[in-house]
């Protein structure tokens, strides 16, 4: 199990944990059956809606989703299943951002949720064949295949002051860390002029992680604690591959201060 040094991640009571275990379970599963009668409600509503919805309905969309995520999220941490850390605590995103976060499993998006309720976000075209294909649509959220065409409309959310998430791995994060970085946040950055924030996810296990069970109950609880690095901006004749490696960078350098027990 990932541990880590100083103040990585949230520190553990071990004889408080083992008493509160049992009750962690009965919350897992609860608050899954919570989540999901909520994306149920948002998929009954997003239906009629997901064909002709304005930027302000898309808007309401996404704080609707956002809502439920934040509600799940605090949850989780009511009950102690969850014990979630922001560095810096009070992290502040500037309108008209592009985040950036490793992906290492189902509940990052809602995490990133917590720091902008109306965040859009690219994913993958997969989940565009599942049931949540009208609330994506409805949400404004954007596919990570649809390219120049989601590329334009990102850098239009941008200029409206809108935050924009993008898991640069493009899937759920491998086992053994961040996989290889695709440029396309950096491409956006160079054609909005927005500026990027990294986001680092250091969690203690991998909850709904890549080739997870969502039946399955993580060790719990789990810790989380999601760090804010320093903004980059595109420096004057910077390549957008170059600003890539610079992003990476930070992340595998922030990422391996974890230390493997």
């Amino acid at each position: 199990m990932s541990s880590a040094t100083d103040n990585t991640l949230p520190s553990a009571n071990p004889a408080w944990e083992r008493l509160g275990r049992p009750f962690w379970f009965v919350c897992y599963y609860l608050g899954l059956l919570g989540y999901g009668l909520g994306v149920l409600a948002v998929f009954v509503i997003s239906v009629p809606a997901s064909w002709r919805c304005p930027a302000q309905g898309r808007r309401w969309f996404r704080s609707l989703c956002g809502g439920i995520h934040r509600v799940f999220v605090g949850c989780l941490r009511a009950t102690g299943g969850l014990r979630l850390r922001f560095e810096p605590a009070e992290t502040r995103i500037t309108p008209g951002t592009i985040l950036v976060a490793n992906h290492p499993g189902l509940l990052d998006f809602p995490i990133l949720t917590c720091l902008d309720p109306g965040l859009i976000c690219f994913h993958k075209q997969a989940l565009a064949r599942t049931p949540l294909r009208p609330a994506l649509r409805a949400c404004g959220h954007l596919s990570n295949r649809e390219g120049i065409d989601s590329i334009h409309r990102a850098i239009a959310a941008l200029k409206a002051g809108e935050n924009v998430a993008v898991f640069p791995e493009g899937t759920r994060s491998p086992p053994h860390g961040p996989g290889p970085f695709q440029p396309a946040f950096a491409l956006l950055a160079a054609k909005s002029g927005a500026s990027v924030q990294p986001v680092a996810l250091l969690a203690s296990s991998r909850f709904l992680g890549r080739h997870g069970r969502w039946w399955l109950p993580p060790a719990l609880p789990i810790r989380i604690t999601v760090r804010s690095g320093p903004v980059f901006r595109l420096e004057p004749g910077e390549t957008s591959a170059r600003l890539t490696v610079r992003v990476e960078a930070w992340f595998h350098d922030t990422l391996n201060r974890q230390v493997v027990s």
